[in-house]
């Protein structure tokens, strides 16, 4: 089996703690050939480009998606080549970045540029000036609500291209759907976090993404704060990973058992 894991942060690996994530666990369960094309800070548009990517290059027998918030934006690399669609998913960090609303704003926008808070990443595609000229976008044109319901389409595209092509896969909205944004004070990140009606076939569809793991930090140290998560890009404790390859590879079973005895 040639196994892809899409998505952001919570789905990619870290470099520094190999075999952590729920993909790995996964592939070794199936002795699967594994690819990790999840990327920190990705948008949902990113993630539509990593599953062309696990179809058209990797020719996967399995696709495991986890959606991401919708508060994400897509920026043009400054000085770089122009986007191409032929490259797609290789677009990704060379002319495309990705990045979230709060790392930009830091969940205000009143404040103003700090260079300090503009990660080194972010500084390739703003200044100063053009900073002030995205805030203003922001405050009188950007809809989160809009915003969130283009990112459905973009999704659910990437959704029917698995279907068309019997690409077998496993989807969960995972924090598209979480009120993340809920929970931020600035009004620009707070969006309906009202359920989509998602057009996959019911066993496809992953009622509990990766995210939802982090009730384990609660359960083994108290708090995510307090758990090993704290420290990984990818967000959780080993045991998170362990726990949702489990519930990943009991619909995946189904999945296979169904077709085999077709």
């Amino acid at each position: 089996m040639k196994l892809a894991v899409c998505g952001c942060s919570w789905s990619s690996r870290d470099p520094n703690l190999p075999n952590h994530e729920f993909g790995q666990f996964i592939a070794d369960y199936y002795d699967a050939d594994y690819t990790n094309l999840a990327i920190p800070a990705c948008t949902n548009f990113g993630i539509r480009l990593q599953i062309d990517h696990a179809i058209d290059v990797l020719d996967a027998d399995f696709v495991i998606i986890n959606a991401t918030t919708p508060t994400r934006i897509d920026f043009k690399i400054n000085n770089s080549d122009r986007y191409t669609h032929q490259k797609g998913w290789e677009n990704i960090d060379k002319t495309l970045l990705t990045d979230s609303l709060g790392s930009v704003f830091q969940d205000d926008l009143d404040t103003s540029f700090d260079e300090n808070h503009i990660q080194e990443r972010l500084s390739k595609v703003m200044n100063k000036d053009t900073h002030a000229i995205l805030k203003q976008y922001f405050l009188h044109f950007y809809d989160p609500d809009i915003e969130r319901h283009k990112q459905y389409y973009i999704l659910q595209n990437g959704l029917d291209k698995l279907l068309k092509t019997n690409t077998k896969f496993i989807f969960s909205p995972n924090t598209f759907e979480w009120a993340e944004g809920m929970s931020m004070s600035n009004s620009l990140l707070e969006y309906n976090a009202e359920p989509f009606e998602w057009q996959i076939p019911q066993a496809n569809y992953m009622q509990k993404g990766i995210a939802e793991y982090l009730k384990v930090c609660d359960e083994l140290y108290g708090s995510w704060e307090n758990s090993p998560g704290v420290n990984t890009c990818n967000h959780l404790p080993i045991e998170s990973h362990i726990e949702f390859s489990k519930y990943a590879i009991n619909l995946i079973n189904k999945i296979i058992n169904k077709i085999l005895n077709c």
